[in-house]
């Protein structure tokens, strides 16, 4: 489905990020050692945060999500993992996929918007996932 209105846009963050936060909810109970569980702690942390941001891009752009018209952002390529009791490192390789997805969710957002404020949002959480998936990179096994 073509995500067609800025409001949209927000709706469907909100989403992934619910997602993403139930997904570490999730993978923290799963999690084997003391240390990964901080990192899924921390990456639930974020996407509450994230959360509250977008809800705030709600509230604060709604002018623009009533006349904003996108064009190109499909749903459905942005599917996230299902936690799985794949171990470890099946965590941390779902983990990482669900960073990477949400930030190219939000860069390919700010790469269609022409609201300069909210793309700068969307390119805030487009980096901090970004970063949170470097952080997954170093945990995962070579």
């Amino acid at each position: 489905m073509e995500l067609t209105k800025f409001g949209a846009l927000v709706q469907f963050a909100l989403e992934l990020e619910q997602g993403a936060a139930a997904f570490y909810n999730e993978a923290e109970k799963q999690a084997g050692g003391d240390s990964l569980k901080a990192v899924f702690s921390s990456l639930l942390s974020d996407c509450r945060k994230n959360a509250q941001r977008l809800e705030r891009i709600r509230r604060e752009d709604v002018n623009e999500m009533l006349l904003e018209s996108v064009h190109g952002i499909h749903g459905e390529t942005y599917s996230m993992p299902e936690v799985s009791a794949a171990g470890t490192g099946g965590l941390v390789a779902a983990a990482k996929v669900t960073e990477e997805t949400l930030a190219r969710y939000y860069r390919d957002i700010v790469s269609k918007l022409s609201l300069p404020d909210a793309a700068r949002s969307f390119s805030r959480l487009a980096d901090s996932h970004a970063r949170n998936e470097a952080r997954l990179a170093d945990l995962a096994p070579q």
